[in-house]
C-alpha cells in the first residue's frame, strides 16, 4: 500500500486494464501499473547512484578539506578560516582550489550550498 492507495494505474491505460485493476484491488490484491513501477524503480536507482557518487566525492576529501568546507558553510571568510585553523590565507585558497576540483564546483557559494546539503556544514562526522 502506498499512501493509502492499494493500486496505481496510468490514466492512459485501456479501460479493460482499468477494469482488471479494480477487480484485483476489490479482491484484496495490490495493483501497480508495470510502466509506473518501472519508472519509480529507475528513478530510485538513479537517485541512489547519484547519492553514492556524491558520498564518494565527499569521502575523497581530506579531514582538513572537510573542515574548511564546514567553515565555508558557516559563512567564514578565508582570513577567519586561516586564523581558526592556524594556517595562512594562501593555504586556505589552495585547499579551496582542491575542494572545488574534487567536488566539481566553481564558487564559494556553490561550496557553501553543497556543504550544507551534504552534511559538511554540520558537526556530524562524514566518514561513512
Amino acid at each position: 500500500m502506498v499512501g493509502g492507495a492499494h493500486g496505481l494505474l496510468l490514466k492512459t491505460r485501456a479501460s479493460a486494464t482499468l477494469l482488471t485493476a479494480v477487480k484485483k484491488v476489490h479482491a484484496g490484491e495490490v495493483w501497480f501499473d508495470r510502466t509506473l513501477t518501472s519508472r519509480v524503480l529507475s528513478d530510485n536507482n538513479r537517485r541512489a547512484k547519484s547519492e553514492l557518487q556524491e558520498r564518494d566525492k565527499i569521502n575523497n576529501l581530506t579531514a582538513r578539506e572537510r573542515e574548511i568546507a564546514k567553515l565555508i558553510a558557516e559563512g567564514l571568510v578565508n582570513k577567519s578560516i586561516a586564523g581558526r585553523l592556524f594556517i595562512t590565507e594562501k593555504t586556505v585558497r589552495n585547499h579551496l582550489t582542491v575542494i572545488y576540483s574534487k567536488l566539481g564546483l566553481a564558487t564559494r557559494l556553490e561550496l557553501a550550498i553543497y556543504a550544507s546539503k551534504n552534511g559538511l556544514g554540520s558537526d556530524t562526522k562524514n566518514n561513512q
